[in-house]
């Protein structure tokens, strides 16, 4: 604008701004030449915005009297959404963010006042309780001679990056979809990494813990015999529980059960059955009297997204490990779990020879994995995390078995999904994570 201001010219008008507009009506909001200067700023295509320690109801009065439309600025950020008002800088770095304006900060007063603050940033208008300040390629330039050390500026770039990220969750995600990067730093078609640990549970009859990202599942196997249906005499029965206590998410309540705990158990539940991974019949024992009863509790320990990919994948790990119990047949022609190779109750347990001799395993086929997707606009990303998944709606599931055929597909939330290619694409990404959970699980020798 060829004028050279530095933080000293504006002591004297530091505070005055309330007293001079409310105390002299005459005189009219803000200071002469303020109105001139937002002018000038947008006819050269500079980029203006309010920063405003005041609530928005008095930000939006002001512009009023003022006479400037609220379409003038490139953004308006006022104190209703931030707990750290002045002289913590946390609007004014929100609303510089916004602008795309790197911001260097008051070198000597770091955290102080404000007005000097915003004075190295751009430019101070002074009107009552409302700072504008209205960015360019000089100011900025200027801005970084005065240079902080690393450490200081590391932590001003933090807290502009954190306080846009929380006012405008969208826009900042969106900046990172455009290079085709998430905030994370992965590819938007990339999941996290993934790690499976089995036999963690010495009490349960398999287990094991899958963790994708942060996300962790725990998943036990307790097996009991029980009297088969009279419709499926020769099979036995898998039934799947999905708990979420409150230490795996602030929000869940204690007391409260989340609601979508019920809904992945029963999405487990259909998938395992529906896909044929266990061949039921493997579990009778005696055709009509006596089949086992799988309890497969999966405890989710932490919630940072993808749960249904988590638990399913913890589910199938547990069933690797799973070792069937060594029975026998007692006097009464009861079964009778034995354990260490050792009757439980000798008076009650004959001679005969055990049911299954030696603990076993399952015959795992078809073995399902699945991958969760978010579509936005024309992006799509896959294993999305917490905060992903609640800016971001439109979440797509896809559960394929060890062929590549589709078991099943979800849809939760959001708008309508585009057309076939977003349904295609998904699937493709899915197909692309099955491997890698193939050979995940491979190298434990899950087949």
């Amino acid at each position: 604008m060829g004028v050279e201001v530095s933080a000293d010219d504006f002591v004297p008008l530091m505070g005055t701004g309330e007293v001079k507009f409310l105390g002299d009506p005459e005189s009219g909001i803000g200071f002469p030449g303020a109105l001139e200067l937002v002018t000038e700023c947008k006819n050269r295509g500079l980029k203006v915005a309010v920063a405003s320690s005041a609530d928005r109801v008095k930000v939006d009065a002001n512009l009023a009297a003022a006479g400037l439309s609220l379409s003038m600025f490139d953004a308006i950020v006022s104190a209703d959404a931030f707990e750290n008002l002045k002289p913590a800088p946390d609007i004014f770095l929100a609303a510089s963010k916004i602008l795309g304006v790197p911001i260097s900060g008051d070198r000597q007063l770091g955290y102080a006042n404000e007005e000097a603050l915003n004075l190295l940033f751009c430019a101070n208008l002074h009107f009552p309780l409302l700072r504008l300040f209205c960015a360019s390629v000089s100011i900025v330039e200027r801005s970084k001679t005065m240079a902080l050390p690393d450490s200081s500026q590391d932590l001003s770039a933090e807290m502009e990056v954190d306080a846009f990220r929380r006012l405008f969750p969208i826009r900042f995600f969106e900046r990172h979809l455009s290079e085709s990067l998430r905030p994370d730093g992965r590819p938007l078609g990339k999941a996290r990494d993934t790690i499976v640990n089995l036999g963690l549970v010495s009490s349960a009859d398999g287990s094991a813990l899958a963790k994708i990202g942060s996300t962790t599942m725990l998943a036990a196997i307790r097996m009991e015999v029980m009297t088969p249906s009279t419709d499926s005499p020769d099979e036995g029965c898998i039934a799947v529980e999905f708990h979420m206590p409150p230490i795996c998410s602030p929000t869940v309540r204690p007391g409260r059960p989340a609601d979508e705990a019920p809904v992945i158990s029963k999405r487990l539940s259909d998938v395992i059955s529906s896909c044929d991974m266990i061949d039921l019949k493997e579990l009778c024992l005696v055709s009509g009297k006596a089949a086992w009863m799988g309890y497969l509790d999966i405890y989710c320990l932490d919630a940072d997204g993808a749960l249904f990919d988590a638990a399913l994948l913890s589910a199938v790990a547990a069933f690797s490990n799973l070792q069937i119990p060594v029975v026998a047949l007692n006097d009464n022609g009861r079964i009778v779990a034995i354990n260490g190779g050792q009757e439980e109750d000798n008076a009650s347990i004959n001679e005969k020879e055990a049911v299954n001799k030696e603990k076993r395993k399952l015959t795992l086929k078809n073995i399902p994995f699945s991958l969760t997707c978010i579509l936005h606009k024309k992006y799509i990303l896959a294993d999305p995390t917490a905060e992903e998944e609640s800016i971001m709606d439109t979440l797509v599931t896809v559960v394929l078995d060890s062929s590549d055929q589709i078991v099943s597909f979800n849809k939760s939330g959001g708008n309508a999904l585009a057309g076939s290619s977003a349904i295609k694409s998904c699937v493709d990404l899915a197909k692309k994570r099955g491997k890698e959970l193939k050979q995940i699980l491979g190298e434990m020798d899950i087949d």
